[in-house]
């Protein structure tokens, strides 16, 4: 479950019907990193699927996110997983447990901070259609990782043309292992309360500090 979360973070369920003439030229990597580089922070819903072809079936987890830059918060039914760009905790509230580490940003894994992340630096764009997911025109862009020691080879991404927000992302790893992370109730420029990046552990909780090993 942590690896769902963590080392990947999210895509999708709910896809809308296509339509058959071409995305909007507008609607390009950059355009996209432009408005989240203009954003100050995101807060969602989310639901994330993972489908392996070594494992039975698939694992599917339904959260809030808060994002801001290199930063993140994420609860879900169980657990709580914050990152203040260079601590990460981890807290399983029904093991009572929380790992403290160090993020890496080497990491090839989708983290939450993706949506935030330059796209056009390592993907390049092989196919671009239009979309209606959640009732709402989106450019659909395919593309594929330019170098193959990027972990995910092909990612697709869903991204609403009144606003250039990314409400879903579909990840493809080269071992066929895929995620989709679909975000719904997309609020920009929330409100952040200064501890909404910070985690204290729970008295009663056994902490696992990976930060000298």
């Amino acid at each position: 479950m942590r690896s769902l979360l963590v080392c990947v973070l999210w895509l999708v369920l709910a896809a809308g019907g296509l339509v058959a003439q071409p995305a909007p030229a507008t609607v390009t990597l950059q355009a996209v990193q432009a408005r989240y580089n203009a954003l100050d922070g995101l807060r969602a819903q989310f639901t994330q699927r993972t489908t392996s072809t070594f494992g039975d079936g698939s694992q599917t987890t339904d959260g809030i996110i808060w994002l801001q830059r290199n930063r993140y918060r994420i609860e879900t039914g169980t657990e709580t997983i914050v990152s203040n760009g260079t601590t990460l905790w981890i807290y399983d509230r029904v093991q009572e447990q929380v790992i403290i580490d160090r993020v890496d940003d080497r990491a090839q894994g989708l983290t939450p901070t993706a949506f935030f992340s330059d796209f056009a630096a390592r993907f390049a764009v092989t196919e671009r259609r239009s979309g209606t997911r959640l009732g709402a025109p989106h450019a659909v862009l395919t593309l594929a990782a330019q170098s193959d020691t990027t972990r995910f080879e092909a990612l697709t991404l869903w991204v609403r043309t009144t606003d250039r927000l990314i409400t879903q992302l579909v990840a493809r790893d080269r071992n066929g292992t895929s995620f989709e992370i679909a975000l719904r109730t997309l609020v920009p420029n929330p409100s952040l309360p200064a501890n909404t990046f910070r985690f204290t552990p729970p008295d009663t909780a056994d902490v696992v500090d990976l930060r000298s090993s």
